[in-house]
C-alpha cells in the first residue's frame, strides 16, 4: 500500500560521521558547512570509515530529530555529536539502514553517554536481518564483523521497532523498509 507523505517546510541534514571531512571547503548552493565561520573555530571533526546523519525535519512549527545511523565507532561519534553541537536529548528517534558495523559501531557509546538525556519513550527502527552476525571473505579467509544485539538495545531501555516495509518516522520522514539484494555483487559467499 503506498504511503503519502505530508509536504515539510525544511529538511537539514548533517553528516556526523563520513569516510572524509574538509572542514576548509566552502558552503554550496544547496551545502552548507560546519565551517570556521559557524563554528568559530576549525573544527575538529572526526572522519572514518562508516556513515551518521543527524536528520531534522520541519513542518509548520514542528520539527522531527532523527538519528540515522552512527558510525563505525563511539570514539568518532560522541566526539563529532559533541563537535556540531547537537543534542541528542533532543531526539525523536533513532534509525538504522543495514546491520553493517560502520553503520551501527557508535550507537552504544551514544547510548552510553547520552541515553539518560534523550526521551524515555525513543523508538529504535530498524530491520530483524540487522542483528544478525556479519562476515567478509578477504583471500579465502572468512573474518567476523561483529553483529548489533538487540538485547543491548533493550538494556538501554529503547522501543525497538521492527521495520520490513515502509514506515513513517515521523510527519514528512519515511524509512523505506527492507530492500532486498537482487544483484550478484549485493550477495557475500
Amino acid at each position: 500500500m503506498p504511503v503519502t507523505l505530508p509536504p515539510v517546510d525544511l529538511i537539514r541534514v548533517t553528516t556526523v560521521v563520513d569516510n572524509s571531512i574538509d572542514v576548509l571547503r566552502a558552503d554550496e548552493a544547496v551545502a552548507r558547512r560546519w565551517s570556521v565561520a559557524r563554528a568559530g573555530k576549525i573544527a575538529d571533526l572526526r572522519a572514518e570509515h562508516g556513515l551518521a546523519h543527524h536528520i531534522e525535519v520541519q513542518r509548520g512549527r514542528e520539527v522531527a530529530r532523527i538519528a540515522f545511523d552512527f558510525g563505525l565507532t563511539g570514539e568518532a561519534m560522541t566526539h563529532n555529536v559533541r563537535e556540531l553541537q547537537l543534542d541528542p536529548g533532543r531526539l525523536d528517534a533513532l534509525a538504522l539502514s543495514h546491520g553493517h558495523v560502520d553503520h551501527w559501531g557508535g550507537l552504544l557509546d551514544l547510548l552510553r553517554i547520552h541515553r539518560r538525556a534523550m526521551p524515555k519513550r525513543l523508538p529504535f527502527y530498524g530491520n530483524p536481518d540487522h542483528y544478525l552476525p556479519r562476515f567478509m571473505v578477504r583471500d579465502g579467509v572468512r573474518i567476523y564483523l561483529g553483529r548489533l544485539d538487540r538485547e543491548d538495545l533493550l538494556r538501554h531501555d529503547l522501543d525497538v521497532v521492527d521495520v520490513a516495509g515502509p514506515t513513517v518516522l515521523a510527519e514528512g520522514v519515511l524509512l523505506s523498509g527492507e530492500m532486498r539484494e537482487t544483484e550478484p555483487y549485493e550477495t557475500i559467499p
